[in-house]
């Protein structure tokens, strides 16, 4: 995911991440409910950094982030420490379909300052809403590269995937504790 996300209480940012599809109960509704966990997550400025992770416990990192349209075409980049981690393009040739994924997932988790154990331990859930004004679609291509402080050894790739690209209005309302982790 790439984005220029327009924030009143931030400001305007830059955002990248990478998604992963995760189940979690619902405390409300006692169900099994399908939503989006932030395995990584970079921004462009300190306020969105602190913001995002102390708040709502995304994993963010500062990094350097470009999006770019020219015609038809849409391209994202991530960089750290002079090394691109994230790059993808997208020919965008269709009209997109949104794509309700479910509520944004986070396991937001506070060290005790003492060095034992943790303040605070939990799953977070945002389920935001989209105000969408137009959308188009076509295939993917990415790379994916490890840095110094940045592992994504864990992912392999399986397929390529549909590419969307969207301008939208986001509402962020008040998130939800989901879940309270013993660490």
């Amino acid at each position: 995911m790439f984005g220029e996300q327009r924030c009143v209480e931030t400001g305007t940012f830059m955002e990248a991440a990478i998604l992963v599809q995760c189940m979690f109960d619902n405390p409300d509704t006692n169900e099994e409910e399908v939503g989006v966990y932030f395995a990584h997550n970079y921004v462009d400025t300190d306020v969105a950094q602190s913001a995002g992770r102390e708040i709502w416990g995304y994993p963010r990192k500062l990094a350097e982030i470009e999006l770019s349209v020219k015609g038809d075409v849409v391209e994202g980049t991530v960089a750290r420490h002079g090394i691109t981690l994230l790059k993808a393009s997208c020919i965008l040739e269709d009209d997109g379909e949104w794509i309700d994924s479910g509520p944004n997932i986070n396991f937001k988790v506070i060290p005790s300052v003492t060095g034992n154990g943790y303040d605070l331990a939990q799953i977070t859930a945002g389920y935001l809403t989209y105000d969408i004004k137009c959308g188009k679609s076509g295939e993917v291509e990415f790379e994916i590269q490890n840095g110094p402080e940045d592992d994504f050894c864990s992912i392999e790739i399986e397929a390529s995937m549909l590419g969307l690209y969207f301008d939208c209005d986001i509402t962020v309302p008040p998130g939800r504790v989901v879940g309270e982790v013993k660490l």
